[in-house]
This record gives C-alpha cells, sequence and structure tokens, in this order.
C-alpha cells in the first residue's frame, strides 16, 4: 500500500485546467455544478493525485488512464491493475494505492455536534471519545480516529454508508494505517 497526501494550496494554477480536461465529461460537469471553488479544486486535484500515483507505480501515461465508478460508486481504473480510493477534507487531499482493495478517510479535526458523536459510536467507542481527564481537543481527535475509520470501512467495501453503529473500531479484520496528518485525521483500510 502507497499512500500520498496533497494540499490543494499548493497546486499551481495551470494544473487545474489540465487535470479538468482528462477528466470525463459527466465529471467535468458534475465539477462545474460545484458552487465553491475549493470543492472543485478537491475533486480535481483527488483525481490528478490518483492519475500521478498511478502512472508511477503501473507505468502507465496520466492521459491513458481511464477512470470508472462501481454501481456503488467506488472508483476504479479500466485500464491499470491496481486498487485505489481519493478522500479529502478541507484542503487535504489523500490518495492510497493497492494490489487489493482500499478504502481512506480523511478529515479536518474540528468542533462536532455531540450528537453526531452519540450517533456515530456504539457504547465501548463512546467511553473511548469521552475518557475522563482528557481535553476537549483529545475528545475531538479521538472521535475523528472512529468516524475516520468506519468511513474508510464502508469505502473499503464499497458499499457506500451504512450504519455506523454495524462498525467496532476495537474490532477489525483488515489490515490498516491510521493516524494524524497535522490537524487532520486518516484512515486507511485494506
Amino acid at each position: 500500500m502507497v499512500k500520498e497526501f496533497i494540499n490543494i494550496r499548493d497546486i499551481p494554477v495551470g494544473e487545474y485546467e489540465k487535470y479538468f480536461l482528462l477528466m470525463t465529461d459527466s465529471k467535468q460537469k458534475r465539477v462545474e455544478r460545484f458552487r465553491f471553488e475549493d470543492g472543485k479544486k478537491r475533486t480535481v486535484f483527488g483525481e490528478m493525485l490518483a492519475r500521478k500515483m498511478i502512472c508511477r507505480n503501473c507505468n502507465i501515461g496520466e492521459e491513458k488512464i481511464v477512470f470508472k465508478t462501481s454501481g456503488t460508486g467506488k472508483p476504479y481504473t479500466k485500464n491499470a491493475d491496481i486498487c485505489f480510493n481519493i478522500s479529502h477534507s478541507d484542503e487535504l487531499v489523500l490518495c492510497a494505492l493497492n494490489d487489493t482493495p482500499v478504502g481512506v478517510d480523511i478529515e479536518k479535526v474540528r468542533d462536532i455536534n455531540p450528537m453526531v458523536i452519540k450517533h456515530t459510536c456504539n457504547e465501548d467507542e463512546l467511553e473511548y471519545v469521552y475518557e475522563n481527564g482528557i481535553s476537549k481537543r483529545e475528545t475531538l481527535k479521538r472521535f475523528f480516529e472512529i468516524w475516520t475509520f468506519k468511513e474508510a470501512c464502508f469505502k473499503y467495501k464499497g458499499t457506500g454508508i451504512d450504519d455506523f453503529q454495524s462498525l467496532d473500531f476495537f474490532n477489525c479484520n483488515r489490515q490498516m494505517e491510521r493516524g494524524f496528518f497535522g490537524d487532520y485525521a486518516y484512515c486507511i483500510i485494506y
């Protein structure tokens, strides 16, 4: 498994147009409907990062890579024998490649409605998030550890978000990498 992070603020302006034009017509139309420029950049640069990584790891030209999505929305390449997944949050984009299915999620650690925490976490996870004596910042970091784990699991399976309670942060039977990259929590399941 290989991973890479990019900050959308670090990409030269000309790169946006180049990689936007490599997207399928339907993906271009989807990007054009986004209201905010950062949303457009995250999507275009996410695909750009996947292209660059696939190109380096599969010895195929960037312009020759054809992206498709499964019936459940999981991305794949039509002409490169590699699995990949992309996630983005705020200014960061994360992409991971693997020989077998992979799911990734990245989230900026930020304030969150306590009802979201309650809806996402089972009892053991809630106990971990709200452990006595930890700071509010540590509580938020622990929540986003759990959130990114669950999102990455759903993306790994390719089912889309289902029931958050059905996954247990403390009981995963897959390989995983999780951690923090600056103010962001991330998880990769493979």
